[in-house]
């Protein structure tokens, strides 16, 4: 079996911010930008409502309601307007489909997913980057506060260790990294 680690979401690069890890823990992984896609960031759903604002107010208007949204993976079920039989769905397109090719990579092989996040607190009804608070790669959202409590305490762990800070550098430059196990 293969364990394939795998960016997703927004980061430096790609939409230009972490995905916010909200207050009480909760955390929603933005879809990175794709002027291909049929979906803008105004038809995807989180909790009830739209994620357009939230990206507007994270990304200082540089990415609007209107862009176009990368969904992939495509596994919330209430986050679009779903056809009868919709089943969740992953997929990569030229250069990683063909690395994955290339490495065998097939049924019974584990893929996770990992990405850039970072605290956010709500002020005069607009989110923003939540004071002292840093970047964090999160690979498993536990919800609650549970999470939370992570991306605070990586901030001050030994992860800010010259060795390890190296480690996970090597891996948020990757957008899949694979190991044999």
């Amino acid at each position: 079996m293969k364990l394939i680690l795998s960016r997703k979401g927004f980061d430096s690069s790609a939409g230009g911010v972490p995905s916010p890890i909200f207050p009480d823990g909760r955390m929603v992984s933005l879809p990175i930008p794709d002027k291909k896609s049929v979906v803008t960031y105004g038809e995807i759903q989180y909790e009830g409502g739209s994620i357009g604002p939230l990206v507007e107010e994270l990304t200082g208007g540089r990415i609007l309601s209107k862009y176009r949204a990368h969904i992939d993976p495509d596994i919330a079920r209430d986050s679009l307007p779903r056809q009868r039989g919709w089943r969740p769905i992953f997929g990569q397109t030229g250069q990683a489909q063909g690395h994955l090719r290339k490495s065998d990579v097939g049924v019974g092989d584990l893929f996770l997913f990992f990405g850039l996040f970072r605290c956010v607190e709500r002020r005069n009804g607009i989110y923003r980057w939540a004071a002292n608070s840093q970047p964090c790669h999160v690979m498993c959202c536990g919800g609650g506060s549970k999470s939370a409590r992570f991306c605070r305490s990586a901030q001050q762990s030994s992860l800010d260790t010259p060795g390890r800070s190296t480690i996970r550098t090597s891996i948020a430059a990757r957008t899949a990294i694979m190991l044999s196990i």
